[in-house]
């Protein structure tokens, strides 16, 4: 995925924040209560166990399920919309977007832009992040309402997840230089 550069002032404090466990409290991919059963298909549980399939791709797997289910993109946001936020993150990134003539604000994540635009929407915070770079999600309601989920890109990365290395991300984005 290429992005282009994104211009983050040297003058500024430079706010980077996780999605899961950080802005909410919690990990927004849990989606077993959305299954009938609430759980996940031990199919797509047993691929992943074995190896077969990154994270990412195992959500898919789940979103991909969830959409053959009849689970309807409202009712995934629905479910987003429950998620509690960290305490007191939401009065940090206030106090961001307050001062963002001195404070740009960037959320790297390996959930997906959906989610995060969803629960930031939901907690008034969507204007907040200068930038989100996570993986690229949409719904995909030509061929079935599926959420569809693309790598933000491919890493080789030993220390990070092969669709997501956080610190080549923001390297990618021209925000700093090591």
């Amino acid at each position: 995925m290429f992005m282009a550069p994104i211009q983050i002032s040297h003058q500024k404090l430079l706010l980077l924040l996780d999605f899961d466990n950080t802005i909410i409290d919690g990990n927004s991919e849990l989606l077993e209560s959305l299954f009938p059963s609430e759980s996940i298909p031990k199919d797509i549980v047993d691929r992943y166990r074995l190896g077969h399939r990154c994270w990412r791709t195992y959500i898919q797997d789940q979103l991909t399920a969830l959409a053959d289910l009849g689970v309807k993109p409202q009712q995934i946001k629905s479910f987003l919309r429950k998620f509690p936020l960290v305490k007191g993150i939401s009065q940090l990134m206030k106090f961001a977007r307050l001062r963002k003539d001195y404070i740009d604000t960037v959320i790297v994540s390996d959930s997906n832009t959906v989610f995060i635009d969803v629960i930031l929407t939901e907690n008034d915070l969507a204007n907040v992040p200068k930038a989100v770079l996570s993986h690229t999600a949409f719904f995909n309601e030509a061929s079935c309402p599926c959420l569809m989920v693309e790598n933000f890109h491919d890493t080789q990365c030993e220390r990070c997840p092969r669709t997501l290395c956080k610190s080549q991300a923001v390297n990618l984005c021209g925000m700093f230089e090591t």
